[in-house]
């Protein structure tokens, strides 16, 4: 192969878009692993308990927990989402987990 003068012979990259489009294909095709949570931030129950903070802070109020865990007043409770936000310490051990009902 010669270039547009026909003097000079030219290299044909190997990265030529044939070749870089079959790589994408093989690449997608491959299956993505799934995502999983970091170790000890969830908890499979059979049933979401109530929200503590709710029922002790918020007279009475009932909502089911998403939480298991420590607060920024120390105890540990089960906590709806906006509890979690507001009181809640983070997760993994001895932080808490989040509340996955099985299936």
């Amino acid at each position: 192969m010669t270039d547009d003068q026909g003097d000079k012979p030219v290299t044909i990259p190997a990265w030529t878009v044939g070749a870089l489009l079959a790589d994408m294909v093989a690449h997608q095709s491959k299956a993505l692993p799934t995502p999983t949570a970091p170790p000890h931030t969830v908890v499979g129950v059979d049933a979401l308990p109530a929200c503590d903070v709710c029922k002790y802070d918020h007279h009475g109020r009932e909502r089911d927990a998403a939480y298991d865990g420590k607060t920024k007043r120390g105890p540990w409770a089960y906590m709806c989402e906006e509890c979690f936000a507001d009181q809640g310490i983070g997760l993994g051990l001895g932080l808490g987990q989040r509340l996955e009902v099985r299936s």
